[in-house]
C-alpha cells in the first residue's frame, strides 16, 4: 500500500507537469465515456429498466393482426372472447378520445382515454384520492357519470384542492363528478406508434361495447400465475379460429392472429433495434477514443525511456513500473470519466429533445445509480484499454539502450511499432463502421424525404375538434356545424382555403370500407381505407384530381350517394378503363348497404406511413358519415403559431363550448414519420464527425510521430538523390498500406453489424455499395491528407541539419 501512495501521488505530480499531453488524453478519452454513458442512460431507462407497474412481467398486450390491421387493436367481441379463455386475472381496454374541460371561461384541451373499469386495475394502479371506476355508478343512461383526472392535472387546473372528490366539473359539455386522483407521476406505457401519450389527464369510464368490425380496443391483461406463455399462445390460435368461424364477415380471407406479447417488450419492440445500433455506435467511438490516448500514451513513453531507464537501473522491478504506468492511467481514467459524467449530462437533456415523443418514457430518463456504476465501470476498462499495452511495452525497454540513447531519441522497438500499426488499423476499422451506419442511416431518411406523400403539407395547419355527441344526436345539427366552423375559419384573413376531413393522413387513425361490385348475396366483399372529406377537402389538402371532379355542395344539399377512390383502387377494379361512372355497393353486409358513384379518381396518398404504400383509399362526403370528430383543415401561408389563436377563437366563439384540441401544421405528422431515422441521423452523425475527428488526429498524430522518429533516415536518402515525392510516397503507402487493411476488417465487420439498422432503413441495403465505397473513399483521402502535412514538414528541414542531430 505505501508503494500504491507513492506512486499516486508521483502520478498527480507528473499528470501536472505534462499539461498538454494530460489535457489532450482526458479529454479524448471524456468524449468517448461521455457519449457511452448518454446512450446508456438511455437504454438503460427503456430497454432494462422495469416498467412501475405491480408484478409487470406478467403484464401482456395483446393483439389481433389480421389481413388489413397489423398493429395492437382489438374488436370488442375479441375482447370479451378472451376474457372468457381463462388465461388471465383481468383484462382491460382503453381507446384515445378528445377531451376538454369545457366549464370554464377558458376552454382547456387535455390528454384523455376511455376506459374500461378493470384497466387501471389490471396495472396495479390505485389513485391517490377517491377510488377506481364503478361501471354501475360512473356510466348513467347514455352518458358518463364519472371521470379520474391526473396528479397533474389536479395540481394545475383545481390548485390541490383535498375537496377535489365528488366536485362536479363539465368536460367535454358533459357536467361530471370527480371520483379519483391517479397517484403523483403515473404514466400509460405503450408502444407509441398506438399514438396514446404517457400522461393522460382524463380518464372516461365506458362499457365495452362495439361491432366485430369496430376494431379499436387498445388492451392489457395479466397473465395468471403459472400460465406460460407458449401455453397462451395455444389457447389464443384456438380462440382465432373460433372467431373467425362466429364472425366470418369480419375477416378478409378468414384470417385472425390472436398473441399476447410482454407489455415492456411491444413498448420498445419498434426502438429496441435503433437503441442497440446506438449503443454499438457509441461503444465504437469509446474503443476509437482508447486507440488514440493508447497512442499519446505510447509515444509520451518514448520520451520517458531514459527516466523509466534510470529508476530500473536504481533497483526498481519490471512490476513496479507497470504499476507506476497503470496508476497514472487510473489517474487520468478517474478525470476523464468524471469529465465524461458532466458531459453526459448534457448530453442526455439533447437527447431527450432530439428523441421526442418515439422514444418511450424519454422524459423520465436521468443520470442515476446504476449509470453512475456504468460510467465506472467503463472508465476503468478504458485504463484496462489504453494503459496496459504501453505500460508492459515500457516496462520492457532495453536498460542499457535507454541509458544511453538519450530517452528522447532512442528509437521504437519492434513490438511498439507493431502496436502501433494496429492501432491505426483498429481505429480505420472502427471508423469505418461507424461512418458506414450514419451514411446508411442518411440515405435512409433523404429516401423517405423523397416519398411522394400524394399531398402537399407545407402550409397546411389542422385544426382537431369535435362536437359532443350527447349535444349533437341529430346529423344535421352536427353536419351545420361542421359548415359553419369550415366558413369561419375560411374567412380569416390570409387564409386561401378551408375545408375538413378524417382522418388525416399520418394523424394514426383509420377506418375501414366494405364493398363489393355486385349486390347480389355471396358476391365477393372488399375493403379500403375510408376517408371522409368536406368540399374542398383535396384542393386545400393538394391532393391531385386526376379525373372526374370532387365533391361540392350541391351533393351534400341533394344528399347524393357519391365516393372518390384513389389511382390504387382504380387500376385494381377497373384496369385499363375509365373508373368514372362505375358504382360500389357500400356496406354490402351492413346496416344500410347502397350503391354509389364513382365520380373521381385522385392520387394515392401514403395515409398511414411513409414505408409502405397502404391500402387503397376510398372517400366518402360527410353526409355519408357523419363523423363526431373531424379536423379542419386550413391552407395559408401564415405561420401556423400565430394563426392558432384566430382559429381557435372563431371555432370556440361558434358558441356551445365546441372545444379545438390542437392547433398543428400537417407538416408535423411527416415529420413525426421521419422521427426515429432523424434521431438516429443526429446521433450516428454526431458519432461520425467527432470519430472522424479522433480518427483523423490518431493518424495524423501517429504519422507526426513516425516521420520525426525517421529524420535520419529521410536525411540520408535526400543526400542519397532522393526526390521529395518519393519520400513522400514512401510514407503515403506504408500509411495507405495500414489504411487498406482497416477498411478491410471494417468492411466485414459492417457487413455483420449494419444488418442491425435494419428497422431503421427504407429503401436502400445495410450492404449499400455506394455507401461502402464512398466511405473508404474518404477514409483513404482523409489518409493522404494526413500523410502530406508531416511528411512536407520534415522534407523541410536540411538533411544536413537531420543527420547532425542524430
Amino acid at each position: 500500500m505505501p508503494g500504491v501512495l507513492q506512486d499516486l501521488r508521483f502520478a498527480v505530480r507528473v499528470l501536472t507537469r505534462s499539461g498538454g499531453y494530460t489535457v489532450t488524453a482526458a479529454l479524448t478519452l471524456a468524449v468517448g465515456i461521455a457519449a457511452t454513458t448518454s446512450i446508456f442512460t438511455i437504454v438503460s431507462g427503456v430497454l432494462l429498466e422495469p416498467l412501475a407497474y405491480r408484478d409487470p412481467d406478467r403484464l401482456v398486450i395483446l393483439r389481433a393482426d389480421t389481413k388489413t390491421a397489423t398493429h395492437a387493436l382489438l374488436t370488442s367481441p375479441e375482447v370479451a372472447e378472451l376474457r372468457r379463455a381463462g388465461l388471465f386475472d383481468d383484462i382491460g381496454s382503453l381507446n384515445i378520445v378528445d377531451g376538454s374541460l369545457t366549464g370554464d371561461t377558458d376552454m382547456e384541451s387535455v390528454t384523455a382515454v376511455s376506459a374500461t373499469e378493470n384497466f387501471l386495475p389490471v396495472l396495479g394502479v390505485v389513485p391517490a384520492l377517491g377510488r377506481n371506476f364503478v361501471l354501475r355508478e360512473d356510466v348513467g343512461a347514455g352518458r358518463v357519470a364519472g371521470v379520474i383526472i391526473s396528479h397533474e392535472l389536479w395540481q394545475r387546473h383545481y390548485g390541490s384542492d383535498p375537496n377535489i372528490i365528488g366536485s362536479r366539473i363539465e368536460v367535454n359539455n358533459i357536467p361530471v363528478s370527480v371520483i379519483g386522483v391517479l397517484p403523483r407521476g403515473f404514466r400509460l406505457h405503450l408502444d407509441p406508434r398506438l399514438g396514446v401519450p404517457a400522461r393522460i389527464d382524463l380518464w372516461f369510464p365506458r362499457d365495452l361495447e362495439g361491432s366485430p368490425r369496430e376494431r379499436f380496443e387498445i388492451t392489457v391483461a395479466r397473465l395468471k400465475p403459472g400460465v406460460t406463455r407458449a401455453q397462451a399462445q395455444a389457447t389464443l390460435d384456438g380462440l382465432a379460429v373460433h372467431l373467425v368461424d362466429q364472425y366470418p364477415e369480419a375477416y378478409a380471407d378468414r384470417r385472425l392472429t390472436l398473441t399476447a406479447a410482454p407489455l415492456q417488450d411491444d413498448l420498445v419492440l419498434a426502438v429496441k433495434p435503433a437503441l442497440l445500433a446506438l449503443m454499438a455506435g457509441v461503444s465504437i467511438l469509446l474503443l476509437m477514443s482508447c486507440a488514440n490516448v493508447a497512442h499519446l500514451t505510447l509515444a509520451r513513453g518514448t520520451t520517458r525511456t531514459r527516466e523509466l531507464s534510470v529508476r530500473q537501473a536504481l533497483g526498481a522491478e519490471p512490476r513496479r513500473l507497470v504499476q507506476h504506468l497503470l496508476i497514472e492511467s487510473l489517474v487520468l481514467g478517474i478525470v476523464s470519466g468524471g469529465a465524461g459524467l458532466l458531459l453526459a449530462y448534457w448530453g442526455v437533456v439533447i437527447l431527450r429533445d432530439v428523441a421526442g415523443a418515439h422514444v418511450p418514457r424519454v422524459d423520465q430518463m436521468a443520470i442515476n445509480l446504476p449509470v453512475w456504476i456504468f460510467n465506472a465501470t467503463v472508465s476503468i476498462v478504458a485504463v484496462l484499454v489504453f494503459g496496459l499495452a504501453p505500460a508492459l511495452i515500457a516496462s520492457r525497454r532495453d536498460l542499457l539502450h535507454g541509458l544511453r540513447a538519450g530517452g528522447a531519441r532512442s528509437g521504437a522497438g519492434p513490438g511498439e511499432s507493431r502496436l502501433r500499426t494496429l492501432l491505426v488499423i483498429s481505429q480505420v476499422a472502427l471508423l469505418f463502421v461507424l461512418l458506414v451506419a450514419g451514411g446508411l442511416v442518411l440515405r435512409a431518411v433523404f429516401n423517405l424525404r423523397q416519398v411522394a406523400l400524394g399531398f402537399q403539407p407545407e402550409h397546411v395547419v389542422v385544426v382537431r375538434t369535435e362536437v359532443a355527441p350527447r349535444l349533437f344526436r341529430d346529423p344535421l345539427k352536427r353536419e351545420a356545424f361542421y359548415r359553419s366552423a369550415v366558413d369561419a375559419v375560411a374567412a380569416i384573413p390570409g387564409v386561401d382555403a378551408a375545408s375538413a376531413g378524417a382522418p388525416l393522413p399520418l394523424d394514426g387513425g383509420r377506418f375501414t370500407q366494405s364493398f363489393a361490385l355486385d349486390d347480389r348475396p355471396g358476391a365477393d366483399v372488399r375493403t379500403a381505407a375510408k376517408q371522409v372529406a368536406w368540399t374542398g377537402y383535396f384542393q386545400t389538402m393538394g391532393i391531385r384530381l386526376m379525373t372526374g371532379r370532387t365533391f361540392t355542395d350541391e351533393d351534400r344539399a341533394a344528399r347524393r350517394r357519391v365516393v372518390i377512390i384513389d389511382a390504387m383502387l382504380a387500376q385494381a377494379l377497373w384496369p385499363g378503363r375509365p373508373a368514372i361512372g362505375e358504382r360500389l355497393y357500400l356496406d354490402p353486409k351492413g346496416a344500410s348497404p347502397g350503391w354509389a358513384d364513382v365520380i373521381g379518381v385522385v392520387d394515392h396518398v401514403h395515409a398511414e406511413t411513409l414505408r409502405a404504400a397502404g391500402a387503397p383509399q376510398i372517400y366518402l362526403p360527410y353526409h355519408l358519415f357523419p363523423r363526431v370528430s373531424m379536423s379542419l383543415v386550413v391552407r395559408s401561408r401564415a405561420d401556423a403559431a400565430a394563426l392558432a389563436s384566430e382559429l381557435r377563437r372563431r371555432v370556440e366563439g361558434l358558441g356551445g363550448h365546441r372545444p379545438v384540441h390542437a392547433v398543428v401544421s400537417l407538416a408535423s405528422y411527416v415529420a413525426d414519420e421521419t422521427a426515429d431515422g432523424r434521431f438516429a441521423l443526429f446521433v450516428f452523425g454526431v458519432l461520425g464527425a467527432i470519430g472522424l475527428a479522433i480518427g483523423t488526429a490518431g493518424l495524423y498524430s501517429v504519422l507526426a510521430y513516425a516521420t520525426s522518429r525517421r529524420l535520419h533516415e529521410f536525411g540520408v536518402r535526400l543526400a542519397l538523390g532522393a526526390r521529395p515525392l518519393g519520400v513522400f510516397q514512401l510514407v503515403a503507402g506504408q500509411s495507405l498500406k495500414a489504411t487498406a487493411t482497416g477498411i478491410a476488417l471494417g468492411m466485414l465487420a459492417a457487413a455483420l453489424l449494419t444488418r442491425y439498422l435494419q428497422s431503421l432503413l427504407f429503401e436502400v441495403s445495410p450492404l449499400d455499395p455506394w455507401t461502402f465505397a464512398g466511405v473508404a473513399l474518404l477514409l483513404m483521402l482523409v489518409t493522404l491528407a494526413a500523410s502530406y502535412i508531416p511528411t512536407r514538414r520534415a522534407l523541410r528541414v536540411d538533411p544536413k541539419i537531420a543527420l547532425t542531430a542524430e
